[in-house]
C-alpha cells in the first residue's frame, strides 16, 4: 500500500508480512490513534460459524478476555 495513502506520508511502512514458529502473520501500521503497545491482534480464517465458535471459546475459555469480535 503507497506510504501517501492520508494520513500516512510518503516513504512510510503501512503492512509487513512475517512468519511467527512457521505462522504467517500481518502487521498494519494504524497510525497515531494506535500507538505501539503489548497487545497483540490476530485473525484466524475458519470456514463456517462453528468453527469461529470453537476457536472463540478455547482462547476466551483459557484465561483470556473477551473484546469485539467481527
Amino acid at each position: 500500500m503507497p506510504g501517501d495513502d492520508p494520513p500516512g506520508k510518503q516513504g512510510d511502512v503501512l503492512t509487513v508480512e512475517f512468519s511467527t514458529l512457521g505462522i504467517p502473520c500481518f502487521g498494519l501500521n494504524a497510525g497515531p490513534a494506535f500507538p505501539h503497545s503489548q497487545a497483540f491482534s490476530f485473525q484466524a480464517a475458519t470456514d463456517d460459524q462453528a468453527e469461529t465458535d470453537h476457536l472463540w471459546n478455547a482462547i476466551v475459555g483459557n484465561g483470556s478476555q473477551e473484546s469485539a469480535c467481527g
